[in-house]
């Protein structure tokens, strides 16, 4: 039915449809997003890590963090030296997770928000990205009694990325609809700049994970309800036993080409320490190169 009426219905209707549905779920629970304009240019002059869960951390040696600005990304709640690096008293520590998703099932749903139970979750400041999916974390959270709301703030993210445009500071702005991301990279950086960290590193963001020849590759940390829904991904690229990389490639189009349009307005702000990763926009150093607190 859906794409029935988009071959019969003008163009304008759905986005007269899509600005509006916006418009209703970001006034439904503006109070959340309003209270992020407390980050704004909160971190002037510092510098911060992005840490992803690509298999490249394992070339780090993430002892060199604890004293870091830290942005940590989805899985990276698994990892076993994630207690170490957020308990640190020195550096700001935050945690982003992306918009909810259609999963298969309603218990692989239940499985995901059951995970942000876990107390050690109190030590971070965790961002939540919000969009106009059926549901969201803050109604998940409710309906499990799950309070988590004193450390946590949520980002309404459903803004297309118009390619021609120059950026402008509302792309970044956190308490209005910003960039809708592919990925969980795609908002920290966001939110990395809103904050204005003057040196942004990204640590472990190879996004390569598909291309690989054994599913038990994919990450470098191997448990988690998104790791599991990440290898099912990776089965549905398999075609006759071997990655479709045609399919994975134009997948990572959408997640670059954010990187590109930063990397253009903010140039060298962004560098990239992983010798894996996908990002070639942004400059590629080595971690011996810093100086480390």
């Amino acid at each position: 039915m859906k794409n029935l009426l988009k071959k019969i219905l003008p163009p304008i209707f759905f986005d007269f449809y899509y600005s509006s549905k916006s418009y209703i779920h970001y006034y439904k629970y503006k109070k959340y997003f309003l209270k992020n304009s407390g980050f704004k240019a909160s971190m002037n002059d510092q510098r911060c890590f992005i840490v992803g869960s690509g298999n490249s951390i394992n070339d780090v040696d993430l002892e060199l963090l604890k004293n870091e600005n830290l942005i940590f990304l989805n899985s990276f709640l698994h990892h076993d030296k994630y207690s170490d690096l957020i308990k640190s008293n020195r550096g700001k520590k935050f945690h982003v997770f992306t918009p909810l998703h259609a999963f298969k099932n309603k218990k692989i749903l239940e499985n995901y928000i059951d995970e942000f139970k876990n107390p050690i979750l109190k030590n971070v400041t965790c961002f939540f990205g919000i969009d106009d999916f059926s549901t969201n974390y803050i109604k998940e959270f409710r309906k499990k009694n799950l309070e988590i709301h004193d450390t946590s703030y949520y980002v309404y993210c459903t803004k297309k990325l118009d390619e021609n445009k120059a950026l402008a500071p509302n792309d970044f702005e956190l308490s209005k609809n910003i960039w809708s991301p592919k990925t969980s990279s795609n908002l920290a950086l966001q939110i990395a700049i809103y904050m204005n960290f003057k040196e942004i590193y990204l640590i472990g963001i190879d996004h390569d994970y598909m291309n690989t020849k054994n599913v038990a590759n994919i990450k470098v940390i191997k448990k988690g309800t998104l790791v599991e829904d990440e290898k099912d991904q990776w089965r549905a690229h398999l075609k006759d036993g071997k990655i479709d990389q045609t399919l994975f490639l134009k997948d990572l189009i959408p997640v670059i080409k954010p990187m590109e349009m930063i990397e253009k307005e903010f140039p060298g702000r962004v560098k990239n320490l992983s010798k894996r990763s996908f990002f070639y926009c942004h400059d590629q150093i080595d971690i011996s190169d810093l100086e480390f607190k």
